[in-house]
């Protein structure tokens, strides 16, 4: 993670609310948590993040969780192109990449993402219940 990085993480951390010595402290950790993701395969890193996020939602009240996932998004949102020019340098993302798949363009189009957050059905056929 480069100074730049570091410092813009630290200011928008302070910006939202957050303490500048709990700023820092969050910037190192991820710091460290991201050599440790570094190198895996895409799909290792996003099950990784998926459950530190559901372990850090799961201890909010039920209430709270849409909300905090919300709040969560936003930060990522705002982390993106920073990052993306840390890993591709100013001028962002090659768009002129032929495609992002190994072995060329898939078969078809990739779905569109849902319009909705609405949870799948569970295995069991039953929906989780929702807290408003």
């Amino acid at each position: 993670m480069n100074d730049k990085r570091i410092k813009h993480r630290v200011d928008d951390l302070i910006a939202r609310g957050i303490a500048a010595g709990q700023a820092k402290e969050c910037t190192e950790l991820s710091k460290r948590i991201g050599k440790l993701l570094r190198g895996r395969e895409p799909q290792v890193q996003g099950a990784v993040l998926a459950d530190l996020l559901a372990t850090f939602l799961a201890g909010h009240h039920p209430m709270l969780r849409e909300t905090m996932f919300a709040l969560h998004v936003d930060v990522v949102e705002d982390l993106i192109p920073i990052c993306e020019e840390e890993i591709f340098g100013p001028n962002g993302f090659p768009v002129d990449d032929p495609a992002p798949w190994p072995d060329g363009a898939p078969a078809q189009d990739p779905e569109p993402p849902p319009q909705s957050r609405s949870k799948p059905a569970r295995p069991d056929g039953k929906r989780p219940p929702r807290h408003r």
